[in-house]
């Protein structure tokens, strides 16, 4: 028996005398061997697609670190997609943004929550300034993320973005502690043409993590017994000074 894909809804099935004929993969398909072929055929149907893409590092991503601003941590890039895929959709977990940080763990942990991405519409927790330009600005709205994620958007979080342009992407990270809700950014670390110049932003996705500070350790507080001790043997040093200054 051979089995010819044609689409996704259709398949071709021929036996060797029996002329060729058209079947549906939703139809009852008689015999058990047909039907657990017919199963397997389905489940390819509805396997996800592989998303492509390769660490190029052109241009590297650290080319115009001066331009952000604060200065991010680390970055990742570039990186170039291949079949006309996207860094991130919805940030699912067969995003390649999301694979990368979750599973990959380019910036050292997982735990990287999605929070949004903005191509030119806005976001309800932040607006990129300067979509289709080669620099700009990330303005959080602090009380909205605040709101639904917690206090201290800009002290206990972790910051990473993913910035598209042309067919390439890089991630910054910036450790909690931004104490800012803006970062000024720049495309020359994601995408330049073959004139080496470099590409406006398509669109820009933010993940975040929680890093939960540790409070400077306190003063070790001495145990009653050490402090009685402690109290003779001053008092008996402070009797000894007076008799000798007596």
């Amino acid at each position: 028996m051979i089995i010819n894909v044609t689409n996704k809804n259709e398949i071709y099935i021929k036996l060797s005398s029996v002329p060729k004929q058209k079947t549906s993969i939703f139809s009852t398909l008689m015999g058990s061997s047909v039907l657990t072929t017919g199963l397997a055929v389905s489940s390819a149907f509805i396997a996800p697609a592989t998303q492509a893409f390769t660490l190029t590092e052109d241009p590297a991503c650290n080319v115009a670190a001066a331009v952000f601003n604060p200065q991010y941590d680390d970055c990742k890039g570039a990186y170039e997609l291949a079949g006309g895929e996207n860094d991130v959709t919805d940030g699912g977990p067969n995003n390649i943004a999301t694979q990368l940080l979750n599973d990959d763990d380019i910036f050292g942990t997982e735990d990287w929550t999605f929070l949004g991405k903005d191509d030119g519409n806005g976001t309800s927790f932040f607006t990129v300034n300067g979509i289709n330009s080669t620099s700009g600005d990330i303005v959080f709205d602090t009380a909205a993320i605040e709101n639904v994620y917690g206090p201290t958007f800009t002290q206990n979080y972790d910051i990473a973005v993913s910035f598209k342009a042309a067919k390439n992407f890089s991630i910054y990270q910036w450790d909690a502690g931004l104490g800012t809700n803006t970062i000024d950014w720049t495309t020359d670390g994601t995408a330049t043409n073959k004139q080496g110049v470099t590409q406006g932003l398509s669109h820009a996705s933010v993940y975040f993590r929680y890093k939960e500070i540790v409070d400077p350790p306190r003063a070790r507080v001495p145990e009653s017994t050490s402090m009685l001790t402690l109290g003779l043997i001053g008092g008996g040093m402070f009797l000894s000074r007076r008799r000798k200054n007596g």
